[in-house]
């Protein structure tokens, strides 16, 4: 009797560590894979209004990681790097929006960590977001509406000029000189057709360059962004635009960099 109660003590422990054994083995996860990662809708550029809420560029996994992983993105150029959680096949960037301004952002590698026989591979045709943080003008059937936009209104002041013809030998159809942090114009379809520039003029900076949007919304509802920058020069006018207006219709030709009047 008291050998068969060994044998089976010893019955059970074998078990019990065969079990443990198995439980171990079912941690590793799909080794000698190869997981997808994009950023999520980054084909356009994203438009996003002020808020003290960070926005959040969704970036997803095809498969989600069952250890921690690490992003390596760049921001406006400068390298930088986010965490993803383990058992998530999303993660996020997030970006401060308090102020105006624009934001690139890059996804340039991410790796599944304790993971090292997974590949990772970034998605080359989605590894890239464009967010402006500007405002939208409501649309005008009756007009073609600029709006400039631009980061620490406190310390730079930018001011938007509509020129009828070019440079100093045209004639001014609509500024905005105002102290705020938005400055709007507008080109009306019963203006002369022909063609026409917008101008930045920087009337107080402390950023050099000094970055900004120009949201073009048009009378049929169709709305185009453009991201650019003037040199810190006070009292400096800076050709951005050129507009050719035929009607209602206007096609619009960023210029950039911008080019001092």
């Amino acid at each position: 009797m008291k050998i068969y109660k060994i044998s089976f003590l010893i019955a059970v422990l074998m078990l019990f560590f065969t079990s443990c054994a198995i439980d171990d083995d079912g941690v590793a996860v799909n080794t000698n894979t190869t997981v997808t990662a994009a950023i999520t809708g980054g084909s356009e550029t994203i438009i996003v209004p002020r808020s003290d809420t960070p926005y959040e560029v969704g970036v997803s996994l095809s498969s989600p990681f069952a250890y921690e992983g690490l992003m390596k993105y760049s921001l406006n150029g400068v390298a930088t790097t986010g965490g993803i959680d383990a058992g998530n096949s999303t993660a996020s960037i997030p970006l401060d929006v308090s102020e105006y301004g624009s934001y690139n952002v890059v996804l340039n590698e991410v790796l599944k960590l304790y993971e090292p026989d997974v590949t990772v591979n970034v998605d080359s045709d989605n590894n890239e977001a464009n967010v402006v943080v500007t405002e939208i003008p409501d649309v005008d059937s009756d007009n073609l509406v600029l709006s400039l936009a631009w980061p620490d209104a406190d310390n730079n002041d930018l001011d938007l000029w509509g020129i009828f013809g070019e440079g100093v030998t045209g004639l001014v159809f609509d500024a905005s000189q105002s102290v705020s942090a938005l400055e709007q114009i507008s080109l009306p379809n019963f203006e002369t057709d022909g063609g026409y520039e917008i101008y930045v003029r920087d009337w107080a900076s402390a950023l050099d360059p000094i970055p900004f949007s120009l949201v073009a919304v048009h009378p049929d509802g169709t709305v185009e962004v453009f991201v650019s920058d003037i040199p810190n020069a006070a009292g400096q006018f800076n050709l951005a635009l050129k507009i050719v207006k035929s009607g209602s219709t206007y096609a619009l030709t960023q210029v950039n960099p911008t080019t001092p009047l």
